[in-house]
């Protein structure tokens, strides 16, 4: 089961406004004080798990009382109607419980004592579902209280309780997860929980050789609580088995206390955990580098659905601002405008952009772990200009037609091929036009090869599969002990599962597609391994980038001036 929308009718500050959920995850983003933890709330409040059913790693419910989130007042807080409806969508079959696509709430006050009364929104009766209850959906919210700092506890108010996990495979899952989001080379030998008395926090400490679960910092603390959130989820699912539908995790203010580098893991992470487990995750956040992030694991993602209007997209933004007096939501904004409404800036001008137009969302996905490769190596020295990549789906020919049919205004753009397009198609397609391109010897125009000689999919399986079984890509992989060469090559693109698909290309896709995170783990062995490819590819990005830096008077691209003599030299000699 997935939550698809939220609509506000007259809730606090929301009148008529709508909200978007991903099918996997949503991140809420905006200024303090819009009602990010608001719809949070209201999310938490509509769904529960009853405690015989199955609880959390540390005996909590799946579920959340609204006031634990929010506060209400009788003044400001009126009784009503039809404050708000949720809509779902992949509703349970076969079951007593009465699911409905959508489910209305009211407000009211209710009596809890002489004196006393408490705020309820509770969920509206139909004709199908009539009841108030809460929809039976196992559901989790990790709020700011999980950041209580445990190094300003007393140690007597701290009660670290070793984990109770004798599964080897739920210790991999928490311990290789936190080490690689947190880039750790540490050895892990227990993880606790930490009781913080008279507080609400339950905190989270690994033990390792050098310290132990009271010093940790609070990232590895927050982290470890997402994680065992996250453990949680899998265990239940695993416990009802063919009666699971899913669940959701809410967390308020995901970026806390980690550095940038842990915020983009943990976001990749629970894309795959969410994939993988049927467990749709909500979260807010304000932290601009992973808002970036985030962007461009949108562009890989969103064309699969956007021409699937029954289908939501598997991530979603919503930015929540009263920049012009109200509040208004806008939905999966640039980064760029989200940096300019976060920092309370305004531009009369665009940056300095130049367009890439590519095949395919794999070929944007590759060309981008390529650049942050040869920035985070030097090989890239500095970049002035910003590469915004258009979000189109076009073959090689259908962009090579773009360019000759249109060669003044497509000249201004990076046009980026996969590896399998060879110089003599390029020069046998644009005769007319250009006549004489050669990446070898750096006559690129503004077109622009991938490494490798194939599509990036097809790049990587064939780099798997030829890999060694004791290769590191398969003995210290994220996924544990139980991730083996035999069982990730017999489930690749020519298997049982891909039968279906006649062309090898949508086979290969399809395939990529479903191994997102093993390919971001990969990659960077195969980057590692063809040092060459890398340093002709920056060449060859250089030669591209500065034709069409240069058509738009715009400044170059700067490289490694080694790499440069070295390819300079190699060119020459072809």
């Amino acid at each position: 089961m997935k939550v698809r929308n939220l609509e506000l009718n007259d809730f606090r500050k929301f009148k008529n406004i709508n909200v978007r959920f991903g099918k996997n995850l949503t991140c809420l983003s905006g200024h303090n004080a819009v009602g990010k933890s608001t719809i949070l709330g209201i999310l938490a409040n509509s769904s529960e798990l009853h405690k015989n059913i199955g609880t959390t790693v540390t005996g909590k419910a799946f579920k959340v009382d609204l006031k634990e989130i929010m506060k209400f007042s009788p003044e400001h807080d009126p009784s009503g109607s039809e404050k708000c409806t949720l809509t779902f969508s992949n509703l349970p079959d076969d079951t007593e419980e009465p699911y409905v696509e959508q489910l209305s709430f009211r407000a009211t006050w209710q009596k809890t004592g002489k004196e006393g009364k408490r705020y309820r929104l509770l969920p509206m009766k139909t004709q199908v579902r009539d009841t108030e209850r809460k929809l039976l959906w196992p559901t989790f919210y990790l709020g700011l209280s999980r950041l209580y700092p445990i190094g300003e506890v007393d140690d007597n108010n701290v009660d670290p309780n070793k984990i109770k996990i004798t599964d080897e495979e739920e210790k991999n899952f928490l311990h290789d997860n936190h080490r690689w989001i947190m880039a750790s080379s540490e050895d892990y030998d227990e993880a606790h929980t930490l009781n913080v008395k008279n507080t609400k926090k339950v905190g989270f400490g690994v033990q390792t050789s050098q310290y132990d679960a009271l010093a940790n910092s609070s990232g590895q603390d927050n982290l470890g609580q997402i994680l065992l959130a996250l453990l949680s989820f899998k265990r239940l699912k695993e416990k009802m088995e063919k009666d699971w539908i899913g669940g959701l995790l809410l967390i308020d203010e995901i970026d806390a206390t980690l550095h940038p580098i842990a915020q983009n893991r943990l976001f990749d992470f629970l894309l795959q955990f969410s994939k993988e487990y049927d467990v749709q995750i909500v979260f807010t956040s304000h932290s601009l580098s992973l808002l970036e992030h985030i962007e461009t694991k949108q562009s890989s993602v969103h064309p699969y659905y956007a021409e699937r209007n029954e289908n939501p997209l598997s991530i979603e933004t919503n930015y929540l601002t009263t920049g012009h007096g109200k509040l208004e939501v806008y939905n999966n904004p640039s980064s760029k405008d989200l940096k300019l409404d976060l920092l309370n800036q305004y531009t009369e001008r665009n940056w300095n952009e130049l367009k890439v137009y590519s095949e395919d969302e794999e070929a944007r996905w590759f060309f981008n772990i390529l650049f942050e490769y040869c920035e985070r190596n030097k090989l890239i020295k500095s970049h002035p200009n910003k590469l915004d990549h258009v979000s189109v789906s076009l073959g090689k020919n259908q962009l090579l037609h773009l360019l000759k049919g249109d060669f003044r205004y497509f000249s201004n753009n990076l046009i980026l091929l996969d590896g399998d397009v060879t110089d003599q198609e390029i020069n046998t397609y644009l005769r007319g036009v250009i006549n004489d391109y050669n990446h070898h010897e750096g006559k690129t125009y503004n077109l622009l090869k991938l490494p490798g000689n194939e599509s990036p999919e097809k790049v990587l399986w064939e780099y798997a599969r030829n890999l060694e079984p004791d290769h590191l890509f398969y003995t210290q992989n994220p996924k544990g002990l139980a991730f083996k060469k035999i069982a990730f090559v017999d489930n690749g693109p020519f298997s049982e599962q891909y039968d279906h698909l006649r062309e090898e290309r949508r086979k290969y896709k399809e395939w990529f597609k479903d191994n997102m995170f093993q390919m971001e783990y990969i990659v960077k062995y195969w980057l590692e391994d063809h040092e060459d490819e890398v340093k002709k590819f920056v060449y060859n990005l250089k030669k591209s980038h500065d034709f069409v830096a240069k058509e738009n008077f715009l400044d170059e691209i700067i490289i490694s001036d080694s790499v440069f003599q070295e390819m300079k030299r190699v060119t020459a000699q072809h």
